[in-house]
């Protein structure tokens, strides 16, 4: 322990100064990344949390979107120069999709005479979607404005970033919106492609209500059904069906008695009790589309390569690609009809910083609008006026 002796104003004063740690005892930010909107690249400028599923470290999140793990190493890894520490991140951020990732920091054969943090650049958050409505009204010479019904909406143009001088855009992608949040993360280039669902089993009966997350659920018998078959969830209504896996059954059930079924994914949907499950058997899909920017688990908004190929508003999707088995959902093309009343209604909406609408009736000159929606709102008015 050196010493060190100080005069000041006459006083004179004698310092022991602590021995400088060893790097692997000193604090350090082990896992840094930056948390920035996928859509304008800032940072979200709301409440974000960082959570880790390990004690030995601590989250932290700057003003900035600056995010990380901060531990003392030698404590919080003692075996990190011949073992990798893998952990898993979550972050959750006001009017974001909530994200999480497996993050392992690997071995380093220096350490402990040496440590190098992890960094994993930024992580781009995705938007909660939103909702677009509005009214299609007609003016006329000399007469007031009228409602226009069956006038049709469409989503003609799509901005997926902020524009730039660089990159005014548009960009080739097509939006495709699902009935339920997307189960797992899906790298860019995933397959979606429309399938029929072929009803082979049942109906078996929930004994139990299900809700959200929830993913072993108590039907009254399994006649017939084994790991690997398709579950359908209210399948006559397309707001509220589901289409999920069947990875076990309960073996101490015999298959006309109540038992429990384990999902491969957790339900997105409340069912209620005494409801008709189906057994069903996807048949083989049709064209592929491909997915453009990859999908986290959230997701309602599928960026797909322009132009969406055989797939029309209400079927069925497969969509595979990644680590995780198929997945099924009920798709929707951002397109809507304006009603009795002239009005009109969008399928949500994420993962556009701006879009351009189209109303068209067939009969009157289409009009166009450009529109950057606001995430932080549920719903947005957006009106047109023919002539």
């Amino acid at each position: 322990m050196a010493r060190r002796t100080d005069v000041l104003r006459s006083r004179r004063y004698v310092s022991a100064i602590d021995d400088q740690p060893p790097v692997s005892m000193q604090a350090w930010a082990v896992v840094t990344t930056h948390l920035r909107d996928e859509l304008t690249g800032a940072a979200p400028g709301v409440l974000s949390q960082l959570a880790c599923d390990s004690a030995a470290f601590l989250p932290r999140v700057g003003p900035n979107g600056e995010a990380g793990l901060a531990a003392i190493p030698g404590r919080a890894m003692p075996l990190l120069a011949v073992s990798p520490y893998p952990v898993r991140l979550s972050v959750q951020a006001t009017g974001y999709i909530d994200d999480a990732r497996n993050v392992t920091i690997p071995s380093q054969p220096l350490f402990p005479g040496a440590f190098a943090p992890l960094d994993l650049g930024p992580w781009e958050l995705h938007r909660q979607p939103v909702q677009l409505f509005g009214r299609v009204m007609l003016r006329q010479p000399l007469v007031p404005d009228t409602i226009v019904v069956g006038a049709k909406v469409t989503l003609t143009r799509l901005w997926f970033r902020r524009p730039t001088a660089l990159a005014p855009g548009p960009d080739p992608l097509a939006i495709l919106s699902v009935s339920t949040p997307c189960a797992w993360p899906r790298p860019a280039s995933a397959a979606v492609a429309a399938t029929t669902m072929l009803v082979t089993g049942g109906p078996f009966r929930l004994e139990r209500e299900a809700g959200p997350g929830v993913r072993a659920i108590l039907l009254s018998n399994t006649s017939g059904l084994a790991a690997g078959d398709v579950l359908a969830f209210d399948r006559g209504d397309p707001d509220h069906a589901e289409y999920v896996g069947v990875t076990s059954i309960d073996g101490t059930a015999g298959p006309t008695e109540p038992a429990t079924v384990n999902l491969r994914f957790p339900l997105q949907r409340r069912h209620l009790r005494d409801l008709a499950v189906d057994a069903v058997t996807p048949q083989p899909p049709g064209a592929t589309n491909t997915l453009g920017p990859a999908a986290i688990a959230g997701d309602r908004s599928l960026l797909l390569q322009s132009p969406i190929t055989a797939i029309a508003s209400g079927d069925v999707v497969e969509i595979t690609g990644g680590t995780a088995a198929a997945e099924y959902h009920v798709a929707s093309l951002l397109a809507a009809k304006s009603d009795s009343r002239g009005l009109f209604r969008l399928p949500p909406l994420a993962r556009a910083f701006q879009v351009e609408l189209t109303a068209n009736d067939g009969v009157h000159s289409p009009v166009a609008r450009l529109v950057v929606p606001e995430y932080g709102e549920a719903e947005n008015r957006i009106d047109f006026l023919l002539n």
